[in-house]
Order: C-alpha cells, then sequence, then structure tokens
C-alpha cells in the first residue's frame, strides 16, 4: 500500500506533546509481558490491597499502565465484544466508534481508505476488513493501541499506521473517513467551530478527497455547515451515537438519513419535501427514535407510515392502528388528562400500576418528584406518563408500552 509513504506526510509536529518516551515504552513492556494485568484480573481483593500487593511484584509505573489499561478495557466491555483484549485508555474508549456503527460505516467504502483521526482504531478495523487503509493520528500512543488491535484482530497486513497532523496528509484523490477531536481545548464541546482539525481544515480535506465521511456528536451544530453533503444520524439501541456528513463519491447531496442498528433501518428524505397530517391523541402513540428526531424525519416517518403528529412543537405521533416500527416506539393510550398532577395521581391509583415510567420532551417537569408523589402498587403492572403538547396545549398521556411483537 502506497499511501503511508514519506512523500504522504509533510514534516509538521502534532498540535500539543505526545506521551513521553519513556511512557512508551511501559506501554511495550506491557504488550511484551503481560503478567502484571493476570494479575489484576485474576484478583478479587479491594483496590488498595491490589495496588500494594502489585507493587512488591512489579515496577510502579507498569503497575500503573497496567491499572489504566484494565480500567479502560471494563469500561469498553459493553461497546467491544473483544474488551479483554483491547488496548486503550479510558478517553479513547469514550471516543471510540461501536463496532456496529464501524461496520454500517465502512459498508459504502470500497478500495484504499485514509483513516484520520483514528484513535484506538474502531474505524480502522472495520475498514481493514473491506480494504487497505492508512491509518493517521497525531498521538504516538493511539498509533501504538490501533497496531496493537489491528494486530490481535488478524489484520496487521491490511494497515499501515502514521503518526502525523490529519491535516498534514495529502488525500487528494483518496477515499477518507475523519474523526475529528471534539475536546480540542480539553472539554468537550458541542460546537463544530472548535473542533480539531479545524472546521476549516476539515472543509478543506473534504474538498481535495475523492470521497468519504467526517464524524461527528449528533448534538453538535452542524446543520449548514457542509455544502452538498449527506447528513446521516445513526442510533444504535435505542440511543442516537453519531451524526456522519458523507460528501464526494460516497454522499447523496442534501439527503437527510436516519439509521436505526441493530434493525438495521434506514429512513432518507429531503426534510421538507415531507409533510404529516396533524390530529388529536388516537389510540396509539408514538414516540421517535432519536436520530429520526435529529436528522428532522418526523414528517417523513409518519407520511410514510400514515401516522399524524400531535403538535407542531412536540416530535410524539398517533393513529388509530399500531404499527410496528424499528423507527420508534409504539404505545397504547389509556387515558388523557389536562396538565393536572391531582388528576394525574387519582389516574394512576384507579389503574393499579406498580411501576411508572415518565417520558417528556419540552414541557418543564421534575419527572423523579412526580413520580414520587404517584400512588403505585407492587403487584401493579408497569405504565407510562408521556407529558406531551397536543394542539397547542400541554396534556398528559397515560399508556401502556406495547411489545415489539405484539404491535400489528
Amino acid at each position: 500500500m502506497d499511501d503511508g509513504n514519506e512523500d504522504s506526510v509533510r514534516d509538521r509536529k502534532p498540535r500539543s506533546p505526545d506521551r513521553p518516551a519513556d511512557e512508551i515504552q511501559v506501554l511495550r513492556d506491557l504488550r511484551s509481558d503481560p503478567s502484571v494485568i493476570d494479575a489484576i484480573d485474576e484478583s478479587d481483593g479491594d483496590s488498595l490491597t491490589l495496588q500494594k500487593s502489585l507493587r512488591e511484584r512489579f515496577p510502579a509505573e507498569l503497575v500503573r499502565a497496567a491499572l489504566g489499561l484494565v480500567d479502560a478495557r471494563s469500561r469498553a466491555a459493553a461497546k467491544f465484544p473483544e474488551a479483554k483484549r483491547l488496548w486503550a485508555d479510558r478517553v479513547l474508549v469514550e471516543q471510540a466508534t461501536a463496532p456496529e456503527i464501524a461496520k454500517h460505516k465502512a459498508q459504502r467504502f470500497e478500495g484504499r481508505v485514509i483513516d484520520l483521526c483514528c484513535g484506538l482504531g474502531s474505524d480502522t478495523l472495520a475498514l481493514a476488513r473491506r480494504g487497505n487503509v492508512l491509518a493517521v493520528d497525531a498521538s504516538l500512543r493511539s498509533c501504538l493501541f490501533t497496531k496493537w488491535n489491528t494486530e490481535d484482530a488478524g489484520l496487521e497486513y491490511q494497515v499501515q499506521i502514521t503518526t502525523a497532523l490529519a491535516e498534514s496528509i495529502n488525500v487528494g484523490g483518496r477515499l477518507i473517513h475523519l474523526d475529528p477531536d471534539q475536546r480540542a481545548g480539553g472539554k468537550r464541546s458541542r460546537r463544530v467551530e472548535h473542533l480539531s482539525p479545524s472546521l476549516a481544515e476539515i472543509t478543506r480535506l473534504m474538498a481535495s478527497a475523492r470521497g468519504g465521511a467526517v464524524k461527528l456528536s449528533p448534538a453538535s451544530n452542524f446543520g449548514g455547515k457542509f455544502i452538498d453533503a449527506e447528513h446521516e444520524l445513526i442510533s444504535l439501541n435505542g440511543e442516537c451515537k453519531e451524526a456522519v456528513i458523507w460528501f464526494g463519491e460516497l454522499a447523496e447531496p442534501d439527503l437527510w438519513r436516519a439509521t436505526i442498528l441493530p434493525e438495521n433501518a434506514t429512513l432518507e428524505a429531503m426534510p421538507l419535501q415531507h409533510y404529516a397530517e396533524r390530529s388529536s391523541l388516537q389510540r396509539f402513540l408514538y414516540d421517535p427514535n432519536p436520530a429520526v428526531v435529529r436528522a428532522g424525519l418526523i414528517d417523513c416517518w409518519g407520511e410514510r407510515d400514515s401516522l399524524c403528529r400531535l403538535d407542531d412543537a412536540d416530535e410524539y405521533l398517533t393513529s388509530d392502528r399500531a404499527i410496528d416500527s424499528a423507527f420508534g416506539r409504539s404505545f397504547e393510550v389509556l387515558a388523557e388528562l389536562p396538565n393536572n398532577e391531582t388528576k394525574l395521581r387519582r389516574e394512576v391509583a384507579r389503574l393499579n400500576w406498580g411501576d411508572a415510567e415518565i417520558k417528556c420532551r419540552h414541557l418543564s417537569i421534575d419527572a423523579r418528584a412526580i413520580r414520587s408523589r404517584l400512588s403505585l402498587k407492587p403487584e401493579g403492572e408497569r405504565g407510562t406518563v408521556i407529558f406531551a403538547r397536543i394542539g397547542g396545549r400541554a396534556r398528559i398521556v397515560l399508556a401502556r408500552r406495547l411489545p415489539k411483537s405484539s404491535s400489528q
């Protein structure tokens, strides 16, 4: 693979100091002899006793590095199936793409890809299963972790790794994946103007590359920042995890897409071209998946499945028939009340609920305090209280969450 030759990297230093060389050597020592990691994994004592015992057997810096790695692996367990073998630190785990999302994105790429700001290598691994990858990061530590993670996955021959600034790489005519740092100032920011590389550098890379994807936080202010791009919001297990800006030959310009994983369901449209009818509350209520909401595709879903919106200022939909959809959760309506807590408590007592979840998008309520004042009976069923705007008024809906398999 020729992407990683010396001509492809300008002689520029990373924007901030990397880990000291001796700390990198400690990580190499840990890689070559994981005895201290094994000792931590086999221990069942308290933290202080464990650390004292380890420092009697191993150098202090090796113990410190091993404890950090084991902590990172523990945090990664909910995201990575092979977390026990993962090389990472806590911050890289938080920033890393979930494997299911990385695999989904990689399906658009073919052939050689440059993965900029590779972190621990989650996207690199998914891309390497489809072709050759040049993985780039300004941090030697991150590059080292990516190297070891690709080796442990048996993909080392698919990946070349370079320590460099993303903006120093010649991406002309190439496909790229870019995961800019959202913590460039030391604190996580939701503004794309605070990314590193900068928004100007990202735009330049996008203009130079043949096509690709930029990974952003779904909470960031990306709307209107990227011209002729496709915007994809990706949800995993009911939580909107990523916004992906597709561009160049991998994009359908001006399209907005909501992708729901692991169901692998996709809703795509140009939002302003769709309109769902407005109506009063009917027999069933639907709470759209966060990716559908963030992509602005509520009306698209409503129009497609003959659902009506309850209010322009709220995202809930309704219909007289139950549908089973990956794009939102379904609820059977039991009662509709004015926004009056006394009437709410009386109705919950009448329904003999044993537990209650409380949902609200835009009304100002204290869900914990409200729940504490409900008369719940241990033997009762679980119900749902939804605070919503219906026809311009604040209302309360009491409902029963429908299992996915029961919707018709």
